[in-house]
């Protein structure tokens, strides 16, 4: 049996992408970071945009990647999404 190839290659020895990841259900933050974490990327989780935004202005260099919950209160993932792009073209 074939077994297909996976969506996202793994990174090579001694690089580990870094992904933020917004939610705001605890739960659902926590298991997407250990199944992150599991296929070898370093998670950072954050249960909302403004402080994961924070953290990336802070460091900008901190996060190759980001994975952001759709339906969130205060700011929609959509803004949040949109400002992130927005502060890492900046840097």
């Amino acid at each position: 049996i074939a077994l297909p190839s996976p969506a996202v290659e793994l990174p090579m020895a001694g690089a580990t992408p870094r992904i933020l990841v917004i939610d705001d259900d605890e739960d659902v933050l926590a298991i997407t970071e250990v199944m992150l974490e599991q296929c070898g990327f370093k998670a950072s989780p954050y249960l909302s945009g403004d402080e994961a935004l924070v953290q990336l202005a802070s460091d900008p260099g901190a996060f190759d990647a980001a994975v952001v919950d759709l339906t969130m209160p205060n700011k929609d993932g959509i803004t949040v999404a949109a400002e992130l792009r927005v502060l890492a073209a900046e840097l």
